[in-house]
């Protein structure tokens, strides 16, 4: 736990009261509906207060949690949360799980074992983020559950529009009287904290020049890659961002013709409800 004192103090001087407050509005625009049981409520409040800070782990949306794992990970954020409350009196801790809702490998979480038997669901549209995906053929998968298995599980997905909606009703259940926040991610309000970054990798392509400075080749596969190695093949280009949109597709920004070096302005293969224009990037 000594090493915490300086993460405190990184924090402090990293994360601005601005994004503090975009943090808050979403997890209560999350919980809008008085979902939130009284530990999560309070501890959202605290979120608030700059004395207060995060301690994150996350996972993909797994049927039922999946892997032990996932519990795992959860308890041992509460638990650290608790413990260094106990180190830094002065200080608030809140556990987070942040839920991998925007994943696109469906097929890493549509299957779990129980009792020595394989439980899965085959949906349909699967291609894009998980979180959103309806919850379409999944009551027919939980029926066969046996009848040991806490009503909570089969509440959760019952109530629920999406599996993003479904594993924090899960979560919440399980955890929620230890504090533990459920944050959904895919939220335009959060993403506008990503704007500043792209602006600053379009202008000066910073993730490349931090890639060359290794001095590993822009194009290195795994069998020359060193200790460290790269698995597959990893190429960079001089200008090039790629984002998951809010449909089903992936998009890349490149620079107009004759402006490679210019940076401003650039031509983005726009598609869904993002765009790029004029040097702004605005996620609606």
């Amino acid at each position: 736990l000594e090493n915490f004192a300086a993460q405190i103090e990184e924090k402090q001087a990293t994360y601005s009261p601005e994004a503090r407050q975009r943090l808050v509005r979403a997890l209560r625009a999350q919980f809008a509906a008085g979902e939130a049981t009284p530990a999560v409520a309070a501890n959202i409040e605290l979120l608030e207060k700059v004395t207060t800070f995060t301690v994150t782990t996350g996972h993909q949306l797994n049927l039922l949690t999946g892997p032990l794992y996932f519990v795992y990970k959860i308890v041992s954020v509460i638990k650290l949360s608790r413990e260094l409350k106990a180190a830094h009196p002065q200080y608030d801790f809140v556990p987070v799980y942040w839920m991998a809702t925007e994943d696109h490998d469906f097929a890493e979480i549509n299957h779990f074992s129980l009792f020595s038997k394989m439980y899965s669901w085959d949906a349909t549209n699967t291609g894009g983020p998980v979180g959103r995906l309806p919850l379409d053929g999944l009551a027919e998968v939980l029926s066969q559950l046996p009848p040991e298995v806490p009503a909570a599980f089969q509440q959760a997905y019952a109530e629920s529009k999406t599996l993003a909606e479904a594993t924090r009703r899960l979560t919440d259940a399980l955890f929620g009287e230890f504090g533990l926040v459920t944050l959904d991610a895919d939220q335009p309000g959060l993403k506008q904290a990503l704007v500043p970054v792209l602006e600053r990798e379009i202008k000066e392509q910073v993730s490349n020049a931090a890639v060359q400075a290794t001095g590993v080749s822009p194009e290195t596969t795994a069998s020359d890659a060193g200790p460290a190695p790269l698995y597959g093949t990893c190429t960079m280009s001089d200008f090039h961002i790629t984002w998951k949109m809010f449909s089903h597709v992936r998009c890349g920004v490149v620079p107009l013709p004759g402006e490679e070096n210019d940076n401003f302005p650039v031509f983005a293969n726009v598609f869904s409800s993002a765009s790029v224009f004029a040097g702004t990037l605005s996620f609606t």
